[in-house]
């Protein structure tokens, strides 16, 4: 393996354990994008547990949703997503306030494309502890009562 070969390998490695994406916005220049960390995830939970039930409805709903369905839960918890936005961004709520459209969405969708997995962490932990509440309140049937059951069929 050449040393340019060996240098892609470890960028594309250092890009799936540490995602982030960097864009050009007007007026402010080249904005990166960072992963949410595991302590501003914490810090941020009570904020964002409104926005991934949100979530998990437009997931129930489409397995794959497009871009509009996603912007749609962020529009209907704006300031959330704005305090996101600022944490991953380290810009300041009037810099992400003064955005023209093109900008906000750019930076919206390389948000995303950064941060999915975050979210989709947090949707599976919900429906796993849904399954396990219903799992929970379900009737224990035993062997000895599946047999009664049948014989008495």
């Amino acid at each position: 393996m050449s040393a340019a070969d060996k240098a892609a390998a470890e960028a594309a490695e250092a890009e799936i354990l540490y995602p982030q994406r960097t864009v050009t916005l007007s007026g402010l220049g080249d904005v990166t994008v960072h992963e949410i960390t595991f302590v501003q995830g914490m810090e941020q939970g009570a904020n964002i547990r409104p926005l991934v039930a949100y979530l998990a409805t437009v997931f129930a709903d489409n397995a794959n949703p497009d871009y509009d369905d996603i912007a749609a839960v962020f529009e209907a918890h704006l300031d959330a997503v704005m305090r996101l936005l600022s944490i991953t961004t380290r810009l300041t709520m009037p810099e992400l306030a003064d955005l023209n459209d093109t900008d906000g969405q750019l930076l919206l969708m390389t948000f995303w494309s950064v941060n999915a997995a975050f979210f989709t962490q947090r949707l599976v932990r919900m429906n796993l502890k849904s399954h396990l509440q219903t799992q929970a309140t379900a009737p224990v049937q035993t062997v000895a009562s599946a047999s009664a059951n049948s014989s008495a069929h």
